[in-house]
């Protein structure tokens, strides 16, 4: 096979070692039709898998730390034309899979103590399934080919440290971390198919870098205080992230998403940055119940745009993309958006908070389609500064008191303003409308100019 190879020693979880553990205890290992069958005690076990200068369908099982292998030592088991199964007991269980070739699946089973499994080249011509047990547990895999199937790893009640590096995965990865603080990386790898992430019930960081995905992506962050970052990926499908019920800061940076990617942020006060991405479809972004702070920067759009802003207070800052239609809502109280050197294909509706609310949209912006402004009865500052607007723009501004300003502008349609029973002040300072002009300023106090 192209990798060889495959091992598990992970004692870094979440910033803290993994304790120092005496090894003890037996394994018993039998060859069962075709298959090696490992079986481990109640004591804290650890053994190596290994195959260097063996005969094909040859496996030698090297215990550590006092561990024995069938009361004895090092042993080498032939006719291995099958599966791999390990089941380790309750103690602080160790297994390292080392440039070994399986030609069936790898399964391991840890048990009730704190794990670590590594492996580490080599692979296997099915799938691979391994399920951390409870406690504070290490996962790790580097260079190896799941080459007949999927990939899960399924953490514990505990804390999970989970990386996949450099490896080849046929089918599905599937990563579900363990109930407590988690630790997940998946970086340089080759995954078939869909990418799935299942946060636990507190706190996860997770990454994925440099991966290419050929089918979806979706992750689901924990309940706790969550940090995610997608960096230089591929999906050939749909990115889906959900948030958990606290804050998220999540980035997703020079990624190539090929359908649509849908971003719902976590309950608490959040912060989206968007950078340098290619989405095929749509882009959605929902808020959560407090304050967001969303950024989007020199991405390209294939289809819409929809971003839907928290409850709370919250910023958006649209910059140098591309998309074919925008639409944003804001929130139950006040929102800051500014949008600057970015092309709008059809038409850009924007629909501002309930709160005091501000709107900018300067240089270098052009849109094809009609833009259209709503104010939900807060006080609204709306400038646009020197772009061209191909067609109609129309404000339908609140009872607050509102400002909206036009610098330079040149609107190629109709200018239609309309606004409600507070003072409002309206500038066209040294723009040109071809079309023609109605504004509406209500009962207030207002100027015109």
């Amino acid at each position: 096979m192209g990798h060889r190879g495959w091992t598990v020693v992970l004692g870094l979880v979440l910033g803290v070692w993994l304790p120092a553990t005496v090894r003890a205890g037996n394994v018993a290992v039998s060859v069962q039709g075709g298959a090696l069958i490992i079986k481990g005690d109640d004591g804290s076990n650890g053994i190596t898998i290994d195959d260097a200068g063996l005969a094909v369908g040859e496996l030698r099982v090297t215990p550590s730390g006092g561990t024995t292998v069938n009361g004895a030592g090092v042993a080498v088991f032939p006719s291995i034309v099958g599966d791999l199964r390990v089941t380790m007991g309750v103690g602080e269980d160790s297994v390292i899979l080392t440039d070994i070739a399986v030609l069936g699946d790898v399964v391991v089973k840890m048990g009730g103590g704190s794990d670590s499994v590594s492996i580490m080249g080599g692979g296997t011509g099915g799938a691979a399934r391994v399920d951390l047990g409870g406690g504070v547990d290490g996962f790790a895999m580097n260079g190896s080919s799941i080459a007949g199937g999927d990939l899960r790893i399924k953490g514990g009640n505990g804390s999970d440290s989970l990386s996949v590096s450099g490896s080849l995965i046929a089918g599905n990865l599937t990563l579900e971390s363990g109930a407590g603080p988690n630790g997940l990386v998946v970086s340089g790898c080759s995954i078939g198919e869909d990418l799935i992430v299942k946060g636990g019930k507190e706190s996860d960081s997770v990454g994925v870098n440099g991966c290419a995905i050929g089918g979806a992506a979706t992750l689901t962050l924990g309940a706790g205080v969550n940090g995610l970052s997608l960096n230089g990926n591929a999906v050939g499908g749909m990115l889906t992230m959900k948030g958990g019920k606290e804050s998220d800061s999540v980035g997703v940076i020079g990624c190539a998403i090929g359908e649509d990617a849908t971003l719902t942020l976590g309950a608490g006060v959040n912060g989206l940055s968007l950078n340098g991405n290619a989405i095929g479809g749509t882009l959605t972004v929902k808020g959560g119940k407090e304050s967001d702070s969303v950024a989007v920067t020199g991405c390209a759009i294939g289809e819409d745009m929809t971003l839907t802003l928290g409850a709370g207070v919250n910023g958006l800052a649209i910059t140098g993309s591309a998309v074919a239609e925008l639409g944003i809502k804001g929130g139950k109280e006040s929102d800051s958006i500014s949008i600057n050197d970015t092309a709008m294909g059809r038409e850009a509706k924007i629909d501002l908070g309930a709160g005091i609310n501000g709107l900018s949209m300067g240089t270098g912006n052009s849109l094809s389609g009609d833009l259209i402004v709503k104010g939900k009865g807060g006080d609204d500052i709306v400038s646009l500064t020197n772009w061209t607007a191909q067609q109609d723009v129309t404000f339908k501004l609140g009872s607050g008191n509102n400002d909206l300003a036009l610098t330079t502008m040149h609107i190629l349609g109709d200018l239609t303003v309309k606004t409600g029973s507070g003072s409002d002040t309206i500038n066209l300072d040294a723009s040109i409308i071809d079309g023609t002009t109605s504004i509406d300023t209500g009962s207030g106090m207002d100027s015109v100019t």
